[in-house]
């Protein structure tokens, strides 16, 4: 496996994408960014803390099947631009783990984006177990991960996460992301 890469210029992309041809009929833009986190699988699933911390990881991906999918997210309903960036090698915690720029006309399309996958790498329907390795972080990463898990316990008693830890990550998300809102709204707004 080879080493890092440098990850990609944001800004750069997003000069990018307005100059493509489809960039007529996109409305908004939305990045995803994932990062290598420190905190160990075992303490987000099972609320074990044994006290590691992670100091790296090794990813690789299978770039066929990642064109598969952007090709196949192409055919969602108002989606016009997608571009995607994937590291691999040796990463430590911090490092981008992808960049994912969508375009889309209205809001719901590209936010539905975002929405539709979830369903799948959340644990719901594919238990995160059966997940490949490569996108377990990614599940952790979502929200949805700790409802959906939350709901599994309560229901069938088939939850992989200690139920303090999907609720501490519940809140954890929420407090996160309304100060998040309130901080974009006072920065980009005339009020």
């Amino acid at each position: 496996m080879g080493s890092k890469k440098v990850p990609p210029s944001i800004n750069e992309w997003l000069k990018e994408a307005k100059a493509d041809p489809a960039a007529s009929q996109v409305g908004m833009f939305l990045v995803h960014n994932g990062v290598v986190r420190e905190t160990p699988k075992a303490k987000v699933r099972q609320g074990r803390d044994d006290g590691t911390l992670v100091r790296g990881m090794e990813f690789s991906y299978d770039a066929e099947k990642v064109e598969k999918y952007i090709a196949e997210t192409y055919k969602m309903d108002g989606i016009f631009y997608i571009k995607a960036w994937l590291n691999e090698g040796q990463l430590e915690v911090g490092d981008d783990i992808m960049y994912l720029l969508i375009g889309g006309d209205i809001r719901p399309h590209v936010v539905d984006f975002f929405r539709f996958p979830m369903l799948f790498l959340c644990g719901l329907f594919i238990p995160l177990a059966d997940l490949p390795a490569f996108i377990r972080p990614i599940s952790y990463a979502l929200p949805l991960t700790y409802g959906a898990d939350i709901l599994k316990t309560a229901i069938s008693q088939t939850g992989v996460i200690a139920l303090p830890v999907s609720f501490i990550a519940l809140v954890a998300f929420s407090i996160f992301l309304f100060f998040y809102s309130i901080y974009n709204v006072n920065r980009k707004w005339i009020l």
